[in-house]
């Protein structure tokens, strides 16, 4: 998927994947339902049961797997992030393994794993009701995710800005409202540049 777009995949009969922007996936065993690798970006899976075998998504260096479940992996660089919306869903990686159940979340990356913890699963799947959700979030977080959704860069100038804390929505379809708020809501001082550059601070 391009900048700002998603898809809808269908892999076998029983597993369906949404595809969220900037994302690139390999299906593999696809018409039995076997596997896929998320290359890049982030995706929703769900595994309806019906498949006489386990699909299995691969990131990075590990594999999550699920036989009936719903759930979401972002990948970003060697760091994936998997948050079980439903059911039941494995996560191995590097000789470690770890069981995520309903609203918890596991991340691993090149150095280690984390235990299952209880998350948000409406905060992190709102990208597929066309909005981005932060509770909380640094600045500097809230920056790094919008910029995976429209064209061009925020920039954010002065690193101090960045560890002020964010609470708000925002519509996918209107993804420049958030300069707007940056601006407006948060006092920032706010330059817009040719090719949809931002600097903010």
């Amino acid at each position: 998927t391009g900048t700002g777009e998603q898809l809808h995949v269908a892999v076998g009969e029983a597993v369906s994947v949404d595809l969220n922007t900037r994302t690139s996936i390999a299906l593999r065993g696809a018409s039995q339902d076997g596997a896929m690798e998320l290359l890049a970006g982030e995706a929703a899976v769900v595994v309806d049961g019906r498949a006489s075998q386990p699909f299995v998504v691969t990131a990075a260096d590990g594999h999550i797997t699920a036989s009936r479940a719903s759930f979401n992996v972002r990948r970003t660089g060697p760091r994936v992030d998997l948050t079980c919306i439903d059911g039941e869903v494995a996560v191995a990686c590097n000789g470690r393994h770890v069981i995520a159940h309903t609203a918890e979340r596991v991340t691993y990356d090149d150095r280690g794993m984390s235990e299952a913890i209880a998350t948000d699963p409406a905060t992190v799947t709102a990208w597929r009701d066309g909005m981005l959700v932060f509770r909380n979030a640094p600045l500097a977080d809230v920056i790094d995710e919008v910029n995976r959704y429209r064209p061009g860069r925020v920039i954010l100038v002065d690193a101090a800005l960045g560890q002020r804390q964010i609470v708000a929505n925002f519509r996918l379809d209107r993804i420049e409202d958030v300069v707007d708020f940056m601006s407006k809501a948060m006092g920032i001082r706010v330059r817009s540049l040719p090719g949809g550059v931002v600097l903010v601070g």
